[in-house]
């Protein structure tokens, strides 16, 4: 088959090479690999393309905390003022904001595939697999929407026919690595493994998040499901070239969406998280001896069996709960106060092991307060309780595992 003059195929042929494509790409055998595969190349751009712009950001961030404090110093400004712009919003905004560029990209690459018709195949490669957990083939784009974020994918499960599909995909959408973990996973991955096994260590977190979704589906439909689920039926678009036009507007959407998040709620946290380390009057900013610390040193035994039984962890993941990248922000107020980098102080506090275990823990942990809400909303406070619960002790017992188990296999 060849194009005629001006480059195009008769309908036929089209045809033709569409379908040797679609036995290729969503067959029995090469179906799941190839689109792992291409999982796993997203965050390899995501890593390789987004590391120099993040780099600039922080630079950036560091030049203007420069800036910011000279400017304070010449005009005799409180000491007390001075921490507030350095450590909280400089050191917690700015650790979270480098990561921009990364969000961008994924998002940009999510809006290809989705338009040159990829991601329509990919849903009816997944439902095969879903059916044999349990879940409905309805259930694919409520979960795909978790990967963005958990909130518009808990809505979208709220709009499915059947109650027990409803819940049971509520249930999972936590377990999905939205792109508010990204940033964790990033952070931890460039400080402790090497460049070129970074990519696969974020993709793990993902393939892991969708296999604790599925078991958990499994365990759960082997109580609630009782009938037979139909397979997915929709619409199989052709394949096309993706439109710049789209996937710019999607990079726009979901780099202005992770701003505004990075204005409002991680602004927030970052102040409420310095006024913490304040607190009490007098004591050493953001030390064990402040609030922060005592409210971190309170959970630090619970968390100890997976390798991170330090108060700073513990804060981290409580404040994470507001909002996942303000585990981030969280480390940098804190080391930022040492005086040091985030990355010089993780090094100081998480070996590479205990460092896996904490990524595993926050991909798995209680969802954000925004998805607890629409928890609540849509079945009620018992049934929020249970998904916290649930996450929380699955985080727990897998983090625990992975660090236990590593420590004594491959780090004695």
């Amino acid at each position: 088959m060849t194009p005629d003059t001006n480059g195009n195929f008769t309908p036929k042929e089209r045809h033709i090479i569409s379908a040797a494509i679609d036995k290729l790409l969503t067959g029995p055998a090469t179906g799941l690999p190839i689109f792992l595969f291409v999982v796993f190349l997203v965050f390899k751009a995501t890593f390789s393309l987004g590391q120099p712009l993040s780099a600039f950001i922080e630079w950036c961030f560091n030049t203007l905390a420069d800036v910011l404090l000279n400017f304070a110093h010449t005009h005799n400004a409180p000491v007390i003022l001075e921490s507030l712009i350095h450590d909280g919003l400089v050191g917690g905004v700015g650790s979270v904001a480098m990561f921009v560029p990364n969000i961008a990209i994924m998002f940009f690459i999510i809006a290809g595939l989705e338009d040159s018709g990829y991601m329509a195949r990919a849903a009816l490669i997944m439902d095969k697999y879903m059916h044999k957990v349990g879940l409905h083939g309805s259930s694919f784009m409520p979960l795909m929407l978790g990967f963005g974020c958990s909130v518009p994918a808990i809505m979208a499960a709220s709009k499915l026919k059947e109650k027990k599909d409803r819940f049971i995909t509520m249930l999972v959408i936590p377990f999905m690595s939205c792109s508010a973990k990204l940033p964790v996973y990033m952070l931890f991955a460039s400080v402790f493994f090497e460049q070129r096994y970074r990519a696969i260590v974020v993709w793990l977190m993902y393939v892991l998040g969708a296999l604790m979704g599925g078991l958990t589906a499994r365990v759960f439909s082997k109580v609630v499901f009782k009938e037979d689920r139909e397979l997915l039926k929709r619409a199989i678009p052709r394949y096309r070239w993706p439109r710049l036009s789209r996937m710019f507007g999607n990079m726009w959407f979901g780099a202005k969406t992770y701003l505004m998040k990075v204005i409002t709620v991680i602004v927030t946290g970052s102040i409420i998280i310095w006024l913490l380390g304040n607190l009490p009057l007098g004591v050493q900013y953001a030390s064990e001896n402040s609030l922060i610390g005592y409210i971190g040193k309170a959970v630090a035994p619970i968390l100890k069996p997976a390798g991170f039984g330090f108060w700073q962890a513990g804060v981290s993941l409580i404040t994470g709960v507001m909002a996942k990248e303000i585990t981030v922000s969280t480390f940098g107020t804190i080391v930022g106060a040492q005086g040091i980098t985030v990355a010089d102080g993780l090094k100081g506090l998480f070996t590479p092991i205990s460092a896996f275990s904490f990524m595993i823990f926050t991909l798995l942990y209680t969802p954000c307060l925004g998805s607890l809400a629409l928890l609540k909303k849509e079945g009620g406070t018992k049934w929020m309780a249970l998904v916290t619960l649930y996450t929380f002790t699955v985080a727990w017992l897998a983090a625990v595992a992975v660090y236990q188990v590593g420590t004594l296999l491959f780090f004695r």
